[in-house]
């Protein structure tokens, strides 16, 4: 039986739109947050269960790359890797599963656990726990969301896929999967494809447009590189084709920024500002204690340079009278001979309840020090050669 979940059009769904716009807000998949706490905790629970951790770690298991250093091209010269786009989008988890009576329901799940009820189309095997990690991007050219999917977690269709390589064997199963509905699509193809065992997103305005990220060989990294698209892109991922589903911190996963970006705490309070990062269970602040960088203490502060989203902070907390405090991801110009940081904040991260660690903002200052460039990228490309294995 096909189960399509039609959400409607209203007033909420309205002001979605406006919010999902570049700088208007979060990108957030629906106009439907799930608020109710039992809900909340069954999600959670369900996400835990199907990717084989925890259920009670207070962060989602999605896996998460670390900076490429110039001593991890020896690595991806001699094991199998893929290449793909990195989205700047928001990373959310999509899971199609039962509630307590039954109901089929699928949601989107952000780093923050804060889940969104959204419309899919799909039989019902599917709803029996279905798990996908992807991005959430706006197409400008298009004026639509597109949730970019490049790993399949679970799926009763095809058991135990978690520990299968993404390389062929996660990425068949997500050609088999996941269809991309275009406006050339009628009713009886969507039809056909729902018989056929397709999950796509349920036609209505405005609406998320399920789409499978490309994978590529190494030697293609220019191409990737160059490649224009309607969504914002701000580098390459690394992706290891043998390994299963990983979760947390993935050292053999590999990201490569055009521009190295950190996340900061931001916290303002009696006029105050700090910029903190995490350090254990404790918030660490760059600006007064600085951070110990290869024997060196390096002191942040904030770039004098006009700054729209800091205003706005500003305003905010003068205005209320109340502590503001959000995670913000900052552009970083560290001058290793004076051992500064200086921050510009590029965006504020909603959908991001932390910072970056003590320890990964060292790897980011290694990787900055470091300055792989584009060229760099390009030398490797041949050296790695157009016979270079995609499997192992």
């Amino acid at each position: 039986m096909t189960q399509y979940f039609d959400l409607g059009q209203d007033a909420t769904t309205a002001s979605w739109e406006l919010r999902s716009l570049p700088h208007q807000g979060p990108l957030v998949p629906s106009g439907y947050p799930v608020n109710d706490v039992k809900t909340q905790v069954l999600i959670k629970q369900r996400i835990a269960h199907l990717w084989k951790v925890p259920p009670k770690r207070k962060t989602t298991p999605m896996p998460d790359a670390v900076s490429l250093q110039r001593h991890h091209f020896q690595h991806l010269k001699t094991q199998p890797y893929a290449l793909l786009e990195k989205s700047d989008g928001v990373r959310y988890l999509l899971l199609l599963t039962r509630m307590s009576d039954g109901e089929p329901k699928s949601f989107m799940v952000n780093r923050k656990q804060e889940c969104w009820e959204v419309s899919v189309v799909a039989l019902e095997i599917h709803f029996d726990g279905t798990l996908l990690d992807g991005e959430l991007v706006y197409d400008s050219n298009q004026q639509v969301l597109h949730y970019l999917i490049f790993d399949l977690v679970a799926s009763p269709k095809f058991p135990n896929i978690s520990s299968q390589p993404l390389l062929p064997t996660r990425s068949e199963a997500l050609n088999k999967l996941i269809f991309h509905v275009t406006e050339h699509c009628d009713d009886t193809e969507l039809e056909y494809q729902v018989i056929q065992g397709f999950i796509f997103s349920a036609c209505t305005a405005p609406m998320v447009h399920f789409r499978l990220k490309q994978f590529f060989p190494l030697h293609q990294a220019t191409f990737v590189l160059n490649q224009t698209r309607g969504h914002r892109s701000d580098g390459l991922i690394f992706m290891p084709s043998n390994e299963p589903v990983a979760t947390g911190r993935y050292l053999t996963c590999f990201k490569w920024k055009c521009d190295h970006t950190i996340d900061f705490f931001l916290n303002l309070r009696h006029d105050t500002l700090t910029l903190n990062v995490l350090d254990g269970k404790k918030m660490h602040d760059i600006i007064r204690f600085g951070l110990q960088f290869q024997n060196h203490v390096f002191y942040g502060r904030m770039d004098q340079a006009p700054n729209q989203i800091l205003d706005s902070l500003w305003q905010q907390h003068e205005q209320s009278g109340k502590i503001v405090h959000y995670v913000v991801e900052c552009h970083c110009d560290v001058d290793f001979l004076l051992k500064t940081i200086t921050c510009f904040i590029l965006k504020v991260r909603p959908d991001k309840e932390f910072p970056n660690t003590k320890s990964t903002v060292v790897k980011t200052l290694e990787s900055i020090k470091e300055n792989v460039i584009k060229d760099d990228l390009a030398v490797f490309a041949m050296t790695r050669g157009s016979s270079a294995a995609f499997f192992p």
